[in-house]
Protein backbone atom coordinates (compact mmCIF):
# COMPACT_ATOMS: atom_id res chain seq x y z
CA UNK A 1 0.00 0.00 0.00
CA UNK A 2 1.57 4.03 -1.11
CA UNK A 3 1.83 6.34 1.28
CA UNK A 4 -1.43 8.82 1.51
CA UNK A 5 -1.42 12.46 0.75
CA UNK A 6 -1.32 15.23 3.21
CA UNK A 7 -2.70 18.12 2.48
CA UNK A 8 -2.22 21.74 3.94
CA UNK A 9 -4.94 24.52 4.73
CA UNK A 10 -4.66 27.58 5.12
CA UNK A 11 -0.93 28.00 6.60
CA UNK A 12 -0.78 31.96 6.51
CA UNK A 13 1.27 34.47 8.20
CA UNK A 14 -1.10 36.75 10.44
CA UNK A 15 -0.48 39.47 12.46
CA UNK A 16 -2.82 39.96 15.73
CA UNK A 17 -3.15 42.67 17.74
CA UNK A 18 -4.81 44.86 20.04
CA UNK A 19 -7.52 47.93 18.92
CA UNK A 20 -5.08 49.87 21.40
CA UNK A 21 -2.23 52.09 19.25
CA UNK A 22 0.54 51.43 21.80
CA UNK A 23 0.35 47.98 20.88
CA UNK A 24 2.18 46.55 18.01
CA UNK A 25 0.73 43.76 16.10
CA UNK A 26 2.32 40.37 17.04
CA UNK A 27 2.96 37.65 13.90
CA UNK A 28 1.42 34.45 14.05
CA UNK A 29 1.90 31.42 11.43
CA UNK A 30 -0.77 28.85 11.94
CA UNK A 31 -2.85 26.58 9.59
CA UNK A 32 -4.61 22.94 9.75
CA UNK A 33 -3.33 19.97 8.05
CA UNK A 34 -5.94 18.11 6.07
CA UNK A 35 -5.95 14.16 4.79
CA UNK A 36 -7.01 13.91 1.33
CA UNK A 37 -9.89 11.75 0.97
CA UNK A 38 -11.73 11.93 4.03
CA UNK A 39 -10.67 15.71 3.73
CA UNK A 40 -10.88 15.91 7.24
CA UNK A 41 -8.39 17.24 10.09
CA UNK A 42 -5.10 14.87 10.86
CA UNK A 43 -3.93 14.83 14.16
CA UNK A 44 -0.46 13.82 15.08
CA UNK A 45 1.35 15.57 12.34
CA UNK A 46 4.73 16.99 12.99
CA UNK A 47 5.05 20.45 11.35
CA UNK A 48 8.69 22.13 11.15
CA UNK A 49 9.15 25.31 11.00
CA UNK A 50 12.17 27.02 9.41
CA UNK A 51 13.49 30.22 8.81
CA UNK A 52 15.49 31.44 6.23
CA UNK A 53 18.95 33.45 7.47
CA UNK A 54 21.81 34.76 6.02
CA UNK A 55 24.89 32.77 6.39
CA UNK A 56 28.08 33.13 3.93
CA UNK A 57 25.90 35.04 1.55
CA UNK A 58 23.70 32.68 1.02
CA UNK A 59 20.02 31.49 2.70
CA UNK A 60 19.97 28.72 4.69
CA UNK A 61 17.22 27.47 6.95
CA UNK A 62 17.34 27.40 10.56
CA UNK A 63 14.72 25.97 12.78
CA UNK A 64 12.36 27.85 14.61
CA UNK A 65 10.09 25.23 15.98
CA UNK A 66 8.39 21.87 15.83
CA UNK A 67 4.42 20.80 16.99
CA UNK A 68 2.41 18.36 16.95
CA UNK A 69 -1.21 18.97 14.93
CA UNK A 70 -3.99 18.40 17.64
CA UNK A 71 -7.30 16.59 17.19
CA UNK A 72 -8.60 19.11 14.80
CA UNK A 73 -5.45 18.88 12.38
CA UNK A 74 -4.48 22.78 13.65
CA UNK A 75 -1.05 24.33 14.32
CA UNK A 76 0.16 27.52 14.88
CA UNK A 77 3.68 29.24 15.45
CA UNK A 78 4.59 32.97 17.25
CA UNK A 79 7.56 34.18 15.63
CA UNK A 80 8.90 37.60 17.12
CA UNK A 81 9.36 38.71 13.74
CA UNK A 82 8.42 38.46 9.77
CA UNK A 83 10.51 37.20 7.23
CA UNK A 84 10.67 33.94 4.72
CA UNK A 85 9.52 30.62 6.28
CA UNK A 86 9.49 27.09 5.32
CA UNK A 87 7.31 24.32 7.06
CA UNK A 88 7.70 20.64 6.57
CA UNK A 89 4.87 18.32 7.67
CA UNK A 90 5.32 14.74 8.30
CA UNK A 91 3.42 11.46 10.07
CA UNK A 92 4.17 7.95 9.48
CA UNK A 93 2.79 6.23 6.20
CA UNK A 94 2.38 9.55 4.61
CA UNK A 95 4.36 11.47 2.11
CA UNK A 96 6.00 14.60 4.08
CA UNK A 97 5.36 17.63 2.11
CA UNK A 98 6.22 21.42 2.59
CA UNK A 99 4.75 25.15 2.05
CA UNK A 100 7.29 27.98 1.47
CA UNK A 101 5.60 31.54 3.12
CA UNK A 102 7.69 35.09 2.17
CA UNK A 103 7.39 38.14 3.35
CA UNK A 104 5.36 40.31 1.18
CA UNK A 105 4.27 37.86 -1.16
CA UNK A 106 1.41 35.65 -0.23
CA UNK A 107 1.64 31.96 0.43
CA UNK A 108 1.42 29.37 -2.03
CA UNK A 109 1.16 25.49 -1.42
CA UNK A 110 1.98 22.68 -3.89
Amino acid sequence: MGKRTLIRLLPAVLLLGSLRAQVSPEPEIRGTVIERGPETGLAGVEVVLSEFVAANDTLEPRTFGKVLTDARGSFSFKPQHLGDFKIEYSKPDYRKAEDSLAQGRPFSSF
